[in-house]
């Protein structure tokens, strides 16, 4: 048996459902999706390797509304080749 170890309560069996926090019915069937811009950039690119235009324009396109002030740098060369690569999808 699990216990929590928390001195100021008493111990919680955390094997049990009850003790798992509440995150609605479809927690199970829709798991978080990730909107990192790292991911994006990736799905982008991949999109592009698949010929998959629109989800390569979506996924870019995402990935430069979360960059929208990069910082100097690296966050700054990845604006500048997702921007690149759009522009090419675009014409």
């Amino acid at each position: 048996m699990v216990h929590d170890v928390n001195a100021d309560s008493p111990a919680t069996d955390l094997t049990r459902p009850a003790a798992l926090p509440m995150m609605g019915a479809q927690a199970d069937s829709h798991p978080p999706l990730c909107v990192e811009p790292r991911y994006l950039r990736e799905e982008g690119r991949l999109a592009m390797i698949v010929g998959d235009t629109a989800g390569a324009t979506q996924a870019l396109r995402h990935f430069l509304v979360l960059r929208d002030r990069p910082d100097p740098g690296p966050m700054s060369d990845d604006v500048r080749w997702v921007r690149t690569r759009l522009s090419g999808l675009n014409r």
